[in-house]
């Protein structure tokens, strides 16, 4: 059973909102607290624990899945919901979070 494309689209337009939602609040989180600079040439020396990182690893990749299933949602229905789904958990632990983390202990092991 699916839901009419109604429904679906705006189940998917939530996702997507929310999942830019929570992007926003990680960013703006980090540079409240100034661990970003969007240069690029300083170095973060400590791990953000507040905000939205209270209760995910990194609110910027889960809020870009969550809005990645959103739109698998809205342009393919149920079918494209349940081909992104499935793929938010890779995408957002095992090709950015854990690369990313090396990174970033490799650059504060070389700056310290």
């Amino acid at each position: 059973m699916s839901l009419p494309f109604e429904y679906s689209s705006l189940l998917g337009a939530t996702l997507v909102v929310a999942g830019y939602a929570i992007r926003f609040w990680g960013i703006s989180h980090l540079k409240r607290a100034g661990l970003i600079n969007l240069v690029g040439t300083r170095i973060p020396r400590e791990y953000a624990t507040s905000g939205p990182y209270r209760f995910l690893k990194h609110p910027l990749y889960w809020g870009g899945a969550a809005a990645m299933a959103g739109v698998g949602l809205i342009a393919f229905g149920w079918p494209g919901f349940v081909l992104a789904y499935p793929a938010m958990p890779y995408f957002v632990e095992r090709a950015m979070y854990e690369s990313e983390l090396r990174y970033l202990k490799e650059k504060a092991d070389a700056a310290l």
